[in-house]
C-alpha cells in the first residue's frame, strides 16, 4: 500500500472514530429518553451492562456512583470504537446515508441481543418485554444515524481542503463515490 493509501485509510479511521464519539453523544442525550419512558434505566443501559459484566468476570460489585461510572467508560470507549469499525467497512455499505445507519445499527442490534444476555450483562432475551426489545431498537439506531451522519459530514471535503492536500477528495478503490447536493 502507498504511503498515501495509508494516510487516506488512517484520515478515514479517525474520522470514524470521532463520528462514533458523536453517534455516543447523540445515543447518551437518547437514553435521558429511553429512562423518562420507562420510570428507570433500560435492561441495556450502560451501567447495568457494566454492572452485570463486572459481577461475572472479576468479583467486584458495582452499585450506585461506581456502576454509573462503569457504564460511563464503557460506553465512551466502544461507542468511539465502533465508529472507528464503521469507517472501515463504509465502503461495503449501500451509498444512502441512513441506510447505511440502518445497517450498523441492525448490525448493533443483533449483536447486543446475541452476546449480552450470553455474556450476563443482560437477562436472558425471555425475560425482556417487546418495549424493550423496540426501545433497544431505536437506541441502536439513534448511535446509528448519529455516527453515520456525522462521518459523512466528516469524510465531504471542501474546496479548500482539495487544494491543499490532493489526496483529499480523490476515490480510493474502497471508497462510495460522494454526490455533492448542494448546487
Amino acid at each position: 500500500m502507498t504511503r498515501s493509501g495509508r494516510r487516506r485509510k488512517e484520515r478515514r479511521t479517525t474520522r470514524g472514530f470521532v463520528a462514533g464519539a458523536i453517534g455516543t453523544l447523540v445515543l447518551t442525550g437518547f437514553e435521558v429518553l429511553e429512562t423518562g419512558w420507562f420510570g428507570g434505566p433500560t435492561l441495556y443501559a450502560a451501567g447495568p451492562v457494566a454492572r452485570g459484566l463486572a459481577a461475572r468476570f472479576t468479583r467486584w460489585k458495582l452499585v450506585g456512583r461506581g456502576q454509573a461510572m462503569a457504564g460511563l467508560l464503557l460506553r465512551w470507549t466502544y461507542g468511539p470504537c465502533i465508529g472507528a469499525v464503521y469507517a472501515r467497512i463504509r465502503p461495503s455499505l449501500p451509498l444512502s446515508v441512513p441506510a447505511a445507519a440502518v445497517c450498523l445499527a441492525g448490525g448493533i442490534f443483533g449483536f447486543e441481543l446475541l452476546t449480552m444476555p450470553a455474556l450476563g450483562a443482560t437477562p436472558p432475551l425471555r425475560n425482556w418485554d417487546h418495549p424493550q426489545l423496540g426501545m433497544l431498537a431505536a437506541h441502536t439506531l439513534s448511535y446509528g444515524l448519529g455516527t453515520a451522519l456525522a462521518y459523512d459530514l466528516l469524510t465531504r471535503s471542501s474546496p479548500q481542503e482539495a487544494a491543499t492536500d490532493p489526496t483529499l477528495g480523490q476515490l480510493g478503490p474502497d471508497e462510495p463515490p460522494r454526490i455533492d447536493l448542494s448546487s
